[in-house]
Formats: structure tokens, sequence, C-alpha cells
């Protein structure tokens, strides 16, 4: 069976940074198409050409394109590759867990911070009593997680798992 042709669609300062990783840890061959935010900070009408949300990252596999990071990672592992023993085998339940933290919980308060940063000076004290602190404890949880397991990662095995592409973005 050939490799398939996969093209990553990347946003700058985006959630795709994560999409690379798993890309390299596998070892497939793929390509990139940059995109480049506005001055407004949105992404280029182009990328709606790709992706019907007009978000990336998108990632066609073949002559199909799909969107969201951990679906994109999902299927991702599922391709058969060069590098798959270098990567979670099976979704232990500590990686499916924290996949689904990295965007269920933490990025929720992360863009909320970078979004209320972003608007008036009044909101300065609705960040500092309310999303600091909780992304302050959410971030201790995943220090205390990660430095109980080994290998130290989230996957809780001694190789990265969906979780560990997952939590790339907010962590990094």
């Amino acid at each position: 069976m050939a490799s398939p042709k996969i093209t990553l669609h990347h946003l700058n300062a985006s959630r795709s940074n994560r999409i690379f990783w798993a890309l390299e840890e596998l070892g497939l061959e793929y390509d990139v198409r940059v995109y480049s935010r506005l001055p407004s900070l949105r992404a280029p009408p182009q990328l709606a050409e790709v992706s019907p949300f007009g978000k990336a990252p998108a990632l066609t596999i073949d002559s199909s394109t799909i969107s969201e990071s951990a679906y994109i990672i999902h299927r991702l592992l599922a391709l058969p590759s060069p590098n798959r023993a270098a990567v979670e085998a099976t979704p232990s339940d500590d990686s499916v867990y924290w996949a689904a933290f990295a965007e269920g919980s933490l990025m929720n308060l992360m863009q909320a911070e970078l979004t209320v940063a972003a608007t008036a000076k009044a909101w300065e004290r609705g960040m500092e009593a309310v999303f600091r602190p909780q992304t302050k404890v959410n971030l201790e949880q995943v220090e205390q997680y990660l430095a109980s397991r080994p290998g130290h990662y989230f996957s809780g095995s001694t190789t990265p798992g969906i979780a560990d592409f997952m939590m790339f973005f907010p962590a990094w």
C-alpha cells in the first residue's frame, strides 16, 4: 500500500503546531501550506477554501480534508507509519483524559485569558480574580501528573500518545 499524500494546512500561532510534532514522531512524509494571520489576528479567507470552518489545523490525507486537532491526531495514529512503535499503540485512559483536558479545560481558560487581555484594561481585575488562579491550579495538576509518570508523558507510558500531542499547544 502506498503512503498517503499528506498536506498540513498551518496557520501561524495556532494549534497546528501539535500536528507537526505528531507527523514528525510518526515519521510520515508531508507537505505544509502556510497561512498567515491578518492584522486583525483572524485567519485569512484562503483557509476557508480548505477547511469548512476556515480554521487551522486542517489536514488533507489524499483527497480528504479533516479538521480538529484531536481528530487529526487520532487519524494520524491510525495510519501505517515508519515510526509507529515510537508512539502509544493504544490510547490509555490517562492519554484520552489528558487529550480531552487539553481542549476542554486548559485551552478554554487560556483562550479566555487571551480574549480578556486583548480587551479593555477594566477586565484585568476579572482575569486576576478568576482566570489566572484557575489556570495556575490546572497547570499545577499537569505538573504533578507528569512528575509522577515514567518518561513524563501524559499517556502514562514511555512513549507519547494522543494526550501528549494535544497538550503540546497549551503547554507550549
